[in-house]
């Protein structure tokens, strides 16, 4: 499984002090979206409410 759309994929522009590069939408994509970086956000969000749960009920029990 390839991590870059095969289609309207160019080459990152070439410029020079003369002549400044001109970003196109292709050359300007961070990369393709995707299920993938769901699964990560989403892991992350309910993972950081699970630690900071289980802080809250640490110091809770404490006091």
């Amino acid at each position: 499984m390839t991590s870059i759309e095969p289609d309207h994929n160019r080459p990152p522009p070439h410029h020079s002090d003369a002549h400044p590069a001109n970003l196109t939408t292709d050359s300007a994509r961070q990369g393709p979206k995707g299920k993938r970086i769901l699964y990560v956000l989403a892991g992350t969000v309910f993972g950081s409410i699970i630690v900071v749960g289980a802080i809250f009920l640490w110091f809770a029990a404490k006091g």
